[in-house]
């Protein structure tokens, strides 16, 4: 997947960032300057899309938890401007398995409830910080 960075080891886990999520950072600092933005506001922005990344990055873990029930490692998490990706070791043939670890819109299962949570929190972090 291109260049990436070790940011640190989550229950065995390494996460990475690709090179491009600097992008992310360098449009962090452009939406601060562009808008002139003030001490408390920028802190406020920048812990909102710290916060978003949060998400993403447990809405992996949570794929990566169902594949350890199922016996199969997670090579490393990425995250990028775009998401984050769950590198499973191998994809299960048995339908069960896959859907568990790798879930359709039709077939959710308990552990994508995590997202459930995920936008009333950022709503609410971001109303404390307008």
């Amino acid at each position: 997947m291109g260049r990436t960075f070790h940011l640190c080891t989550i229950t065995g886990i390494p996460l990475k960032a690709h090179w491009s999520f600097g992008l992310t950072l360098l449009f962090v600092a452009y939406v601060v300057h562009l808008h002139n933005l003030t001490v408390a506001a920028s802190v406020g922005f920048i812990l909102l899309v710290l916060a978003m990344f949060v998400c993403v990055i447990l809405h992996e873990l949570g794929h990566s938890i169902a594949a350890r029930r199922y016996n199969i490692e997670t090579l490393d998490i990425i995250i990028s401007p775009i998401g984050g990706l769950a590198r499973l070791q191998d994809i299960p043939e048995e339908p069960k398995k896959r859907n568990s670890c790798c879930p359709s819109w039709a077939n959710c299962k308990c552990y994508d409830c995590n997202n459930c949570w995920m936008l009333p929190a950022l709503h609410i972090g971001h109303k404390a910080y307008s």
